[in-house]
């Protein structure tokens, strides 16, 4: 498998649910049940990607559980406590105009409406209210990732994120 086809973080496993092999699993996709509605999904294990089927899912308080082919019971299911869960980008819907994928916008430049550079975007963190943009550059900022009160202007062409935020925030 290339780089270019390596699998997008788009979960993580959790804890065990009961005994039989079911965990919990956090989507980090828009909406959250798409994660279940795919043809694939990725295990990212220590060496490599593997390939894993989803046998059943359901919703289950705030998140989801669900079990996975050839993990029988409790203890199998501990051990992918963790673990990230991938998807292929060609199994992801095409995204509306002014919707992204996290990982469209890492590495790209973001300038404030002075055009001073911020930083790059290295990461993100939900926080509830909004997401944030975590900038690496000549100091760490977070940044919300909130469009049109921050985020001004998105272009993936030119790699760039506009953003009315003070270089001092």
């Amino acid at each position: 498998m290339s780089d270019d086809d390596l699998p997008q973080i788009a979960g993580r496993i959790g804890p065990a649910y009961g005994i039989k092999g079911w965990v919990h699993i956090r989507s980090f996709l828009e909406p959250p049940e798409l994660l279940f509605g795919l043809e694939s999904l990725w295990l990212q294990t220590k060496s490599a990607w593997e390939p894993m089927s989803v046998v059943a899912a359901r919703s289950h308080g705030k998140g989801f559980v669900a079990k996975l082919d050839g993990v029988a019971d409790r203890t199998q299911a501990e051990l992918l406590r963790g673990v990230m869960v991938g998807v292929l980008r060609e199994d992801l819907p095409d995204t509306e105009e002014g919707e992204y994928y996290w990982e469209d916008l890492l590495g790209l430049v973001v300038v404030n409406e002075e055009d001073v550079e911020l930083g790059r975007v290295s990461g993100f963190m939900e926080t509830g209210a909004n997401d944030v943009m975590v900038l690496e550059g000549d100091r760490q900022r977070m940044v919300p990732f909130a469009l049109g009160a921050v985020i001004r202007d998105v272009n993936l062409e030119t790699g760039r994120v506009r953003v009315d935020w003070h270089p001092d925030d």
